[in-house]
């Protein structure tokens, strides 16, 4: 019964893709029409210019920040250290 309980409420915070608009369930349980009907796209055209214009004026360009990226380092130093996990877990 917990289980159902923290489903339920992770459907009812669940925010989805671009639009920023929740969807009835998690993306992955819904069919194909669900979707397209719930985000208001035609699944063969996509978005009308009409929506497209909406959606730019209400949420923005679809832009990444300015933010530091990825550092060489930090990824070598995290692939040594999970490395070493596992051995660490094999003797």
């Amino acid at each position: 019964m917990t289980a159902n309980k923290n489903k339920n409420k992770e459907v009812a915070i669940h925010v989805s893709g671009q639009a920023n608009e929740p969807l009835s369930g998690l993306p992955h349980t819904l069919n194909i029409e669900q979707i397209c009907n719930e985000t208001k796209v035609d699944p063969k055209d996509g978005l009308t210019a009409v929506e497209a214009a909406s959606r730019l004026e209400k949420y923005g360009k679809n832009e990444l920040d300015d933010g530091p990226g990825v550092s060489p380092g930090k990824i070598l130093l995290r692939q040594v250290a999970n490395a070493m996990t596992l051995v660490k877990r094999t003797i």
